[in-house]
This record gives C-alpha cells, sequence and structure tokens, in this order.
C-alpha cells in the first residue's frame, strides 16, 4: 500500500482509487491530472518533465496531452529498489 493509503497500480489492475472509496476503471489512456495522481506527483512535475521531454512518454491529440497507463506502470515498476535481507 502506498503512503496515501492507495493500493498501488500494476498491470493486473484495472481500477484505481482516486477519492475516497470510489474505485474508477482505467482507460487505456488518461489526462495529465489523473496520470499526476497515479505516479503521485504534483501535475507542474509531470509538465516540467513533458516540456524537458524527460521519463514519461506522452501523446497529443490536438492540444489535448494523455498518458498511457501502461506507461506509467512501467515507470513505477523501475522506481523499485529490492532489498535483502
Amino acid at each position: 500500500m502506498l503512503a496515501t493509503g492507495l493500493e498501488p497500480i500494476t498491470q493486473a489492475h484495472s481500477t484505481i482509487q482516486l477519492d475516497g472509496d470510489h474505485r474508477t476503471p482505467l482507460p487505456e489512456f488518461v489526462d495529465e491530472n489523473t496520470a499526476a495522481k497515479i505516479i503521485e506527483r504534483p501535475l507542474a512535475t509531470l509538465r516540467r518533465w513533458r516540456f524537458e521531454r524527460r521519463y514519461l512518454t506522452f501523446y497529443r491529440h490536438g492540444g489535448l496531452v494523455r498518458y498511457r497507463v501502461a506507461d506509467l506502470t512501467a515507470f513505477l515498476a523501475d522506481g523499485v529498489v529490492e532489498v535483502s535481507a
């Protein structure tokens, strides 16, 4: 469980808990606000990374910016550090 009390998103999860007890199904692509919540980073950080073209692949359709949920989960998985006892 994450520090916020939310379950982490994995490939096996098809929903995310964004607010309270409400679970929302995840589409293939999400907007920048939802992406920021998923990776638990401020929206400003996500925008800076996009401007610098770092860390996350994003997609533009007209004026809309979208992130693929699979890319977000891969980003989170890359940050996992395993510690041996």
